[in-house]
Order: C-alpha cells, then sequence, then structure tokens
C-alpha cells in the first residue's frame, strides 16, 4: 500500500490518497498529538471514514513503537517501583486507546469492514454492545433488556452462568486472540461455538483493544459508561456522525421519574425488610451484610413514601400537564428527605441494597433492584454538582421540569395503536427534569478528561454555532470541499417534455412522460433520477430503461419511496 508521511507520522493507505484527504488526516493528527479537541466536516464520498481510522492508528502504531524502544532496555526497572494498580494506568498513559463512536451498531459494522482494508487490520479491535445483542443464555433471551442485565448479575455473583465461568479459559483460546477484529456478530457467532459469554468477553477484549468501538449514547450517558466501565481518560475520541450529537448530549442529560418506578421501589425496600426481619426463617442462600441496618431500612422506606406522597400531591392539568423550572425537582426530593448534603448517603446505601437484592436469585425476592438501582442513577445524575454554585446557576439555565399524568397500561395484553391509554385513577405522574443545553452533557462528558474529542461527519457546517450550542473549544476546524469538482457536474431541471407537455408525476398523472427518458439518454453514459415512487414507474418503462442499462447508455437509476 502507499505511504504518506504527514506531520512526521508514516500512513498506510490504500490508495494514492487525494488532497483533501491529506488535510484532513493532517487535522486528525494534530488533534492528537496536540490534545486538543476539533471539529472536522467532509462531504460523504471523500472516504473520510479511512482518512480517520487510518491517521488515528498509523499515530498509535508509531507511538507503541517508539515506547517499546525507549523502554527495550529498562523496561522491567520502569514497573518495579510502582504499585500494580499504577502501573495499569501507567501503560494506558504511554499509549491512549482510540475509542471509535458512531450513532448506530450497523454504522460501526461499515467502519469496522473499512478497518478490515487497511493495513492496520493486524491491530486488535473490539466491540462494546449491550446484553440485549451478547448474551446468548437461553434462559434470558425473551426477557427484555432490564430484567435481561439484572438477571445476569444475579447468575453471574452465583456462578450459575455455564457461559460466564468460561471467559477466563477461553479468553486465551487461539480461536479469540488470533482474530484480532470482531465484529458483534462474529463475538456472538464464536460465543455459541465455544460456549462463553460474548458480553464479558468483549469486556476482556477491550483491556488489550488498540481502538473500541461503541454507539455513542454509551459514551454520552453517565450510567451506560459507568455501568459498561468505560474509562474515558486520556482516550483519543472519536464521534462520527456527529450532526446528531446535540440531542444525544441533551437526552444523556436528562431523564424521568415515575409514580410507578417510587412504588416499585416501595417493594422492594419491603421486601429486604421483610427478609431482614426472618432471615431466621428464610433461606434464600446468601447472607445479610451487617452495613444493611433495619433502621436504615425504615428511613430509606420513609423517604420514598413521602417523595411518592409529594408527587401525587403535585397539581397538574390531565391532558397538557404543567410546567416548572429546574428547582421544583429538588425540592420535591429536599421535602422527601433527599438534599445535597445527604444524598452521597442515600446512594450508598441504595449500591448495598441493590447489590444484596441481585444475589437473590429465587423466591419471593428474586428480580429485585432494578428500581432502586435506576433511582440511584437518577440521584447521581441531580447532584453531580454537589456544592458548586456555578454547576447550579447552569441547571437553572438549561433545566425544565414538565410534570404529567401517567398512563395506565392495559392488563391482559399489550398497548397497541388500537387502545387508548388512560389516566391512572391513582393519581401517578411522571415527573420530566429535560436539559435543553446540548453543551451542559458535553461538559459531562469532558469532566471524564479524555485526551481529546474529534467530531465528524459530512454535514457539520456552519462549525461556529455547532461548537458554540456544544460550549465545545475546538481549536482544530475543517471544511472540506467535496471530492468531484463543480465542472464535473452538470445539472439541469426538465420541466416539460418537446411537445410542451408538463412533466408532473403526481397520483393524478402516474404516467411519465417518455420525453423525459429519450432526453436523458441524449448524451450516454448518464444518470437518470427519478423522482417518484417506484410502484408508480410503469412497468414498461422499467424494461425499456433496464435494457438501456445493460448496454451501458445509464449508469445508475434512482428512486424516491418505496
Amino acid at each position: 500500500m502507499p505511504t504518506v508521511t504527514i506531520d512526521g507520522v508514516p500512513i498506510e493507505f490504500p490508495f494514492e490518497p487525494y488532497d483533501l484527504q491529506k488535510d484532513y488526516m493532517e487535522k486528525v493528527l494534530q488533534c492528537i498529538k496536540n490534545e486538543t479537541n476539533g471539529v472536522l466536516e467532509s462531504p460523504t464520498g471523500t472516504g473520510k471514514t479511512l482518512s480517520l481510522l487510518c491517521s488515528t492508528l498509523a499515530w498509535v502504531e508509531l507511538k507503541k513503537a517508539q515506547r517499546k524502544a525507549q523502554c527495550r532496555d529498562n523496561i522491567d526497572n520502569m514497573y518495579e517501583n510502582v504499585a500494580p494498580n499504577e502501573g495499569i494506568a501507567m501503560r494506558s498513559e504511554l499509549v491512549p486507546v482510540v475509542i471509535y463512536a458512531s450513532r448506530t451498531h450497523s454504522q460501526l459494522s461499515q467502519a469496522i469492514n473499512e478497518l478490515k482494508r487497511t493495513a492496520y487490520k493486524h491491530m486488535r479491535a473490539c466491540v462494546l454492545g449491550s446484553r440485549e445483542f451478547l448474551c446468548i443464555h437461553p434462559d434470558l433471551a425473551s426477557e427484555s433488556n432490564a430484567f435481561k442485565t439484572q438477571m445476569c448479575q444475579v447468575k453471574v455473583k452465583s456462578r450459575a452462568c455455564q457461559f460466564h465461568s468460561r471467559i477466563e479459559r477461553m479468553k486465551t483460546a487461539p480461536a479469540v486472540i488470533e482474530k484480532n477484529i470482531m465484529d458483534i456478530e462474529d463475538i456472538v457467532k464464536l460465543g455459541n461455538a465455544l460456549k462463553f459469554c460474548p458480553y464479558y468477553m468483549t469486556h476482556e477484549l477491550d483491556k488489550m483493544a488498540d481502538i473500541v468501538f461503541m454507539p455513542y449514547n454509551y459514551l454520552l450517558d453517565h450510567n451506560i459508561r459507568r455501568n459498561l466501565g468505560i474509562k474515558l481518560e486520556s482516550s483519543i475520541i472519536i464521534l462520527d456522525e456527529a450532526h446528531n450529537i446535540e440531542k444525544v448530549c441533551e437526552e444523556s442529560a436528562s431523564l424521568q421519574l415515575k409514580s410507578s418506578d417510587i412504588t416499585l421501589c416501595i417493594e422492594e425496600v419491603t421486601a429486604a425488610m421483610k427478609l431482614l426481619a426472618e432471615q431466621d426463617k428464610i433461606d434464600v442462600g446468601v447472607e445479610i451484610p451487617e452495613d444493611i441496618r433495619a433502621e436504615d431500612l425504615c428511613d430509606l422506606k420513609e423517604i420514598f413514601l413521602e417523595l411518592e406522597k409529594q408527587i401525587d400531591d403535585v397539581k397538574i392539568d390531565v391532558y397538557h400537564g404543567v410546567t416548572h423550572e429546574a428547582s421544583f425537582l429538588l425540592d420535591l426530593l429536599a421535602r422527601a428527605g433527599i438534599r445535597a448534603e445527604n444524598n452521597c448517603n442515600v446512594r450508598r446505601l441504595l449500591d448495598r441494597l441493590t447489590e444484596f437484592l441481585a444475589t437473590i436469585a429465587d423466591g419471593p425476592f428474586a428480580r429485585r433492584g432494578v428500581a432502586l438501582q435506576n433511582f440511584h442513577g437518577m440521584l447521581e445524575l441531580i447532584f453531580m454538582g454537589k456544592d458548586s454554585i456555578q454547576f447550579w446557576d447552569k441547571v437553572k439555565r438549561c433545566y425544565k421540569v414538565h410534570v404529567q399524568a401517567e398512563p395506565t397500561k392495559k392488563k391482559g395484553g399489550q398497548d397497541n395503536w388500537l387502545s387508548k391509554a388512560t389516566v391512572s385513577k391513582a393519581g401517578g405522574k411522571i415527573i420530566n427534569y429535560w436539559c435543553f443545553s446540548p453543551g451542559f452533557g458535553m461538559n459531562m462528558f469532558l469532566g471524564e478528561r479524555p485526551r481529546c474529542v474529534i467530531l465528524t461527519s459530512g454535514t457539520l457546517a456552519p462549525l461556529g454555532p455547532y461548537t458554540c450550542e456544544l460550549e465545545l473549544r475546538a481549536e482544530v476546524r475543517l471544511e472540506n470541499p467535496h471530492i468531484v469538482k463543480g465542472d464535473q457536474v452538470c445539472v439541469r431541471i426538465v420541466t416539460k417534455g418537446p411537445d410542451s407537455e408538463t412533466l408532473n408525476c403526481n397520483y393524478n398523472n402516474r404516467l411519465l412522460s417518455w420525453s423525459l427518458v429519450k432526453r436523458s439518454l441524449s448524451i450516454p453514459p448518464c444518470r437518470v433520477t427519478i423522482r417518484t415512487l417506484r410502484s408508480m414507474v410503469e412497468p414498461f418503462l422499467w424494461g425499456f430503461v433496464a435494457a438501456k442499462f445493460q448496454k451501458g447508455w445509464i449508469l445508475s437509476i434512482t428512486t424516491v419511496g418505496q
């Protein structure tokens, strides 16, 4: 493959790169080497993904070679004076991991296929996904994602999952370590063949990977990031298809609290209290931790009961709800007994209780702890700023609270478009804590101190308002032109045919004029774009166009819709 040196980094590219691809890779390297953020726009078809992967991994490979050369003679001395945890952090700092995030798993699959085409396909790569995509346990196949997560944790803690028990042995198997790049489908297929858990295997592969692929809500959502154990510090973060990032940032900083959620929390605390009171009579196969005391559980239940009462007392318009300032939710929690000064104690108790309930796999206490875990995540988001005056001032500017009626689910089946949801008779409500500032969510993300963040897409311009809305300090910027030059494109709009007949393809005039096709084929080869529904095109016309296509007169045919 051709090699081009940019900013002192030799980059192997599948072909001789265009000038705009060289410019793009130069900007990527500036972000990485100078540890600064960048916003890079490059239109579709300019080789953006290929340029991203090649330039980033070329720098990583060069850095690894430099560190290896520096440490060749004294590698033993480098680690003998550091503690084990410090040694792990030191290695991570020496060669940062690359985290490549895009919107969906299908887009990540395309990026992985691009990586397989490059000279860097020997570098280790893995894909992180949820249990929804990666769990292969037959007992959990029909479970919802929340219950699947909870029951998976139960089985792992009790060592009842035969797939997880094989992780330690299979993570060094040749079939696993010899395959450098595995997509989700690859790891699931291999997990089924070798009977190991794909979900936990990806976390083992993550520790050895040079580049990790994941959907970008895994990065931006604090709770998902914490649950998956994703560390951003000193990492190289690439957010591809970043034109959608503003909405994800807002959603990651927002939350929803339902009356039914509080009811579930009360039930879970009550179950733990009964278990604690009757521990001599009930054998659940686990020992109740000493740090879970009856008095603490009583206080916690009292908090939830008061919070339930406070929510029920909120006056709303049944059909339209009511909107309040952000302080409304804080006041609601304070009246229930949760404040900034004691929320850490409440969260620690929730942690201990959730962990304990998750170990109870059988009996009436099974499947407990999900609601408490969600409430813990809510408190963590609300009180992340602790006593910072600047933080709470920003919350007042960026957040609104909207309270609405909580619909009840129909009994005896799932809701569908024929069943109209009704308002709960018990006065159940939904409290929406909405963030209206993408910059708030982005600042939460940047607070994890990554080495650099590169936001890139085909459509980001104008870059000024984009970075301003995200409150992102991006010192490196690029707006690439399209790879096809203006003199290579001829665009004409034909409104009438040679017979002066108006070319109209609405429902009442479904027949396409033959003059459109004849005019399009007058200068072969050409590209025909038919702006109509495929079903509205006459079959005999498709036969005519297809015949010309086989002769090479037509390069491509594009229709709109189905």
